[in-house]
């Protein structure tokens, strides 16, 4: 399955609360002109992001906050392992 369905499956489940705190501290993430985010899958209220600058992951509510923080690698498996 690709990343955008197992991130959708994700958030329609409810899980996606529950495994993203255990693995990083909430804190909210501002945006500048700096940021080169790039939007690998969505869903609703939620994205997953990469940084053109640092290859780092994110995952981000509406509101901006960010869950988590990590490689893709890891995120992908975070995903994939709750599904």
């Amino acid at each position: 399955m690709s990343l955008q369905s197992n991130f959708a499956k994700l958030v329609i489940s409810g899980k996606i609360e529950d495994i993203l705190a255990k693995d990083s501290l909430i804190c909210f993430s501002f945006i500048s002109q700096m940021d080169n985010w790039k939007t690998l899958a969505e869903y609703g209220e939620w994205k997953l992001q990469i940084s053109s600058k640092t290859g780092i992951c994110r995952v981000i509510d509406s509101h901006i906050i960010k869950k988590v923080s990590s490689s893709l690698e890891k995120i992908e498996k975070l995903i994939s392992d709750k599904l």
